[in-house]
Parts: C-alpha cells; structure tokens; sequence
C-alpha cells in the first residue's frame, strides 16, 4: 500500500476531532487521557512536515516547502511541544531558548455534566504570539497554517507548470 502525505493529514485531522469536541472524554473511553491525546496531536502535527517532506510528488520543491515549514511560528511551537513530550528534554528549540511548554490551568462545567480542562502554551519568548494561548486554538491554527502552506505549494506548481497530482 503506498503511503502519501495526506495519510498523516488524515490522522491529525482525526485527532482534531477530539480536541475541538465540546466533551474532551467523549471519545476517550477509559484508556487514554486528554493529555495523551493533546501530545499525539502536538507530535503529528508537527511530522505532517516529514511526511509531505519525503511524499515524491513535493520533491521539485522540497527545499523550499523546508524552509516555509521551519519560517512559521506556529509549526515550530507545536515542534517544540513534540519534540519536548516525545524526548523528555528539548535539547534544540524551535523558539526561544528553552522552547515551549504547555500546563493545565484550569476547568470549568461547560454543560451539566461536562467539564473541560484548559490548557496553556508557556513559550521562553514570552513575546512569542502564541505565549498564552489555549492549546485547542495553537492546534487549530497549525492545521490552517498547514493548508496554506500547501494551497501556497499548489499555486506555485501551476504558476511553474509542475503540477503532478
């Protein structure tokens, strides 16, 4: 079976599903945690970048897909978050000198019988725009920053008469 960038598409957008639900254990049953699912988000959303990286049908224009990629801050927050809860320690940020974190603030009752936990990106750079922000919303902008990039990879391919797909 052969393995193209959407693929991993596919599953972040699947783990967004979770994330923006109004009910954050609806789908969860009794296995994983909020949390899990948050770091496995962080995670995919950041190697989307592999995945179109190594897909052949970007290979005219890998270069400059890289380095759009590493220009945009919030796919180098959602790197550091990666990276960060995938290897204990984040030896080469992204952003700042320490890279970013996120830490559960606070829960309210959304509903009757729905509680939502929040939780907060702490970046080194305080000034960094997305020091502050509920992870939800990080997320949600790294999808969209993820399909401008494309949509921008799209225009480029017709503009240079590449369009392979």
């Amino acid at each position: 079976m052969e393995k193209y960038y959407q693929c991993q598409i596919d599953r972040v957008d699947r783990l967004m599903e979770i994330i923006t639900s109004k009910d954050e254990n609806q789908h969860l049953g009794d296995v994983l945690r909020f949390e899990d699912v948050i770091f496995m988000a962080c995670q995919g959303m950041w190697h989307i970048k592999d995945w179109i990286l190594n897909d052949s049908q970007f290979s005219t224009y890998k270069n400059t897909l890289n380095q759009r990629i590493h220009q945009s801050n919030v796919l180098r927050v959602c790197a550091d978050l990666a990276n960060g809860s995938k290897h204990l320690a984040l030896h080469q940020p992204k952003i700042g000198t320490s890279g970013a974190v996120f830490s559960e603030a606070r829960g309210i009752h959304v509903e009757k019988g729905i509680y939502r936990r929040f939780f907060y990106v702490d970046c080194s750079d305080v000034n960094n725009e997305y020091h502050g922000s509920e992870i939800r919303d990080l997320l949600v902008s790294a999808r969209r920053e993820w399909e401008l990039i494309l949509s921008e990879q799209y225009q480029r391919e017709l503009r240079d008469g590449e369009f392979a797909y």
